[in-house]
């Protein structure tokens, strides 16, 4: 519970730093020099979704992230990774409780990557060099996702590079499936 709630007061401490670009209602777009990956969190009601402003330069990067973390609200998931929070709080010592978030968190990923890439008609290679390029900015600076929902997993896990590279495989079977579906 400790470490939950050191997270929570670095995430307020955070968003009260950031820029606010738009607000609609409880939902925020804002963005940040202290983060290198864009991020979306629910906290004290509002729905936030912080972007690096290292992301201002690439227009089409930064319009990327932007849709990808507004998917993660819009799916709830934000939601799920304050659940999942609470729910190591309360079987912290259990393993496949870890494993089990972790599962979720990269089934959330793949998930809102399949939607920007069917619904949203973003093409497979801008989405790519989207994912290349905040995966070169988390390299240099670490950054922790604790109760957020991130577009590159937290560093907790050693498997993040292998997982970046399930991401970009997906672009390549969607492409397969959806030729075989028109065949």
């Amino acid at each position: 519970i400790a470490h939950r709630l050191r997270d929570w007061f670095r995430l307020h401490k955070l968003l009260r730093s950031t820029l606010t670009l738009h607000a609609i209602g409880r939902t925020s777009v804002a963005v940040s020099e202290d983060v290198a990956v864009p991020f979306s969190a629910q906290h004290l009601g509002r729905a936030y979704v912080v972007l690096p402003s290292q992301l201002i330069p690439h227009r089409e990067d930064f319009r990327i992230a932007l849709r990808h973390e507004i998917e993660h609200h819009r799916r709830r998931d934000t939601l799920w990774a304050l659940g999942l929070e609470w729910l190591i709080c309360g079987l912290y010592i259990n393993p496949s409780v870890y494993l089990w978030r972790n599962t979720i968190l990269q089934l959330q990923e793949l998930a809102c990557d399949e939607a920007l890439i069917n619904r949203m008609r973003i093409s497979k290679q801008a989405y790519g060099s989207c994912l290349l390029r905040v995966a070169e900015m988390a390299l240099e600076r670490r950054f922790m996702c604790s109760g957020t929902t991130c577009m590159i997993p937290s560093s907790e896990s050693n498997n993040s590079h292998s997982f970046l590279r399930r991401r970009i495989n997906m672009f390549a079977q969607h492409e397969r499936s959806t030729a075989k579906r028109a065949a």
